[in-house]
């Protein structure tokens, strides 16, 4: 009789520890399965977030390949017709002269979100490895444009005396694609001298040289673009947009 009782016992304190323990099983999976969404949704945000600053950058990179291109036009003028435009067309050749010294841009980079996903280790819950790798490669180049800010700066500042001193205080202005511009007509006794021609001739290159790093930074944005949306499983993602090309356009 006590065995029988002790059998039941057994049996009843086994079945009872089973259920505690498929109970607590039970929890810790639903906890996991919970933090494993919570972290992909944290993920999906970030990655989100990275899209609106990537789409921003787009645009903020034509707005500056508008920039730079159009230096690059004025100082291919200057470089190759100076003597006719000083002796023949002088508003064109102060146009000219303002556009090349004063073009600059400055790109901001936001990384932000870059280093919120890469320092929380949810990049790793990134299911296409590409995108971890482009953003990784995209993130590492951005010294590249201070580099040439600094250069764009002093070559201004080597060229705007030069340029202010021989153009006329009366200005005009000429609307552009992303802003007017402001030029007084070429007021200088002798063409432009050979020192100037050199200051203008490195700066055109530079903006050459720079169009093309934004040309190869706008198609991997593009590409980067693309892989997130197929992530993120959306074909549009809505954002305030807050880009250069804005501003500019609020000021026309």
């Amino acid at each position: 009789c006590n065995i029988n009782n002790m059998k039941k016992y057994l049996i009843k304190y086994s079945l009872e520890f089973l259920v505690i323990v498929m109970g607590i099983s039970i929890s810790f999976l639903i906890e996991k399965r919970n933090l494993k969404s919570y972290n992909d949704e944290l993920k999906n945000i970030s990655l989100e977030k990275i899209y609106k600053n990537l789409s921003q950058d787009v645009e903020d990179l034509n707005f500056n390949m508008a920039v730079h291109n159009d230096a690059i036009i004025s100082g291919n003028q200057i470089l190759n017709r100076g003597k006719e435009l000083f002796e023949n067309e002088k508003d064109s050749l102060g146009y000219h002269l303002t556009l090349i010294s004063t073009a600059t841009t400055f790109f901001l980079d936001n990384q932000e979100e870059y280093s919120a996903i890469k320092n929380s280790g949810l990049i790793e819950l990134i299911k296409n490895q590409e995108i971890v790798s482009l953003l990784q490669t995209r993130y590492s180049e951005t010294k590249v444009y201070s580099i040439f800010d600094d250069l764009f700066m002093k070559l201004y500042f080597k060229l705007k005396d030069y340029t202010f001193k021989n153009i006329s205080s009366s200005r005009k202005q000429y609307s552009k694609f992303y802003g007017p511009l402001s030029y007084g007509i070429f007021l200088g006794e002798n063409p432009i001298d050979n020192e100037i021609e050199n200051y203008i001739y490195e700066k055109t290159d530079f903006h050459k040289f720079y169009v093309s790093i934004m040309e190869a930074r706008l198609k991997e944005d593009l590409k980067i673009l693309a892989l997130i949306e197929r992530e993120l499983s959306k074909e549009n993602i809505f954002f305030e947009r807050n880009s250069f090309y804005d501003a500019a356009q609020k000021i026309n």
